[in-house]
């Protein structure tokens, strides 16, 4: 059966079910783990905006995650136009914005990290969000990525694209 709830900080409704067009494998069947950890990272977000407890962008990535570690890899896999990373020391924020805004403006549904929370549990937040049918067969994802979690997030995501913009030498000191 379906399931049906309304986010408590808006008027956003979600749909968890029918699992084959939200959270479903590639084979169609329902993927149980997954479909837990997406309801679970929309609660943390939604109880964690309802409270004025911060943005809901970090918190339920890693709540997702010790659910199903592999949420990241397997959302990632599922759109049909796959994963772009936009990486770097400065620009990455607005590099990212116009190739999402371009790609969106020639129809594309893209999976976009905006609000900036460009870790590992930022980006499963990102994804847990938008788990639509339309993000799988329309969609592509256009990701801002930390340096320090460039490699895991190029390791989960297997993206199609990697754009690095600059890499100074002053962020060694943060990253050896």
């Amino acid at each position: 059966g379906d399931f049906a709830g309304r986010l408590p900080d808006s008027s956003t409704t979600f749909r968890l079910a029918p699992y084959r067009e939200n959270v479903g494998g590639a084979d169609g069947h329902a993927d149980a783990r997954l479909g837990l950890a997406v309801a679970s990272a929309r609660c943390i977000s939604g109880v964690s905006r309802a409270l004025r407890l911060g943005g809901g962008t970090a918190a339920p990535g890693r709540v997702a995650s010790r659910v199903d570690p592999l949420v990241l890899n397997k959302l990632a896999a599922r759109l049909a136009h796959g994963v772009v990373v936009v990486a770097g020391t400065n620009g990455k924020t607005t590099t990212a914005r116009i190739l999402a805004d371009i790609l969106m403006a020639e129809g594309r549904h893209v999976v976009h990290n905006r609000a900036g929370a460009n870790m590992v549990g930022g980006i499963v937040s990102t994804f847990t969000a938008d788990t639509s049918a339309e993000a799988s067969s329309l969609g592509i994802a256009v990701l801002e990525a930390d340096e320090a979690a460039l490699p895991e997030v190029i390791a989960r995501t297997a993206p199609k694209v990697i754009v690095l913009t600059n890499v100074f030498r002053d962020q060694l000191d943060r990253y050896g």
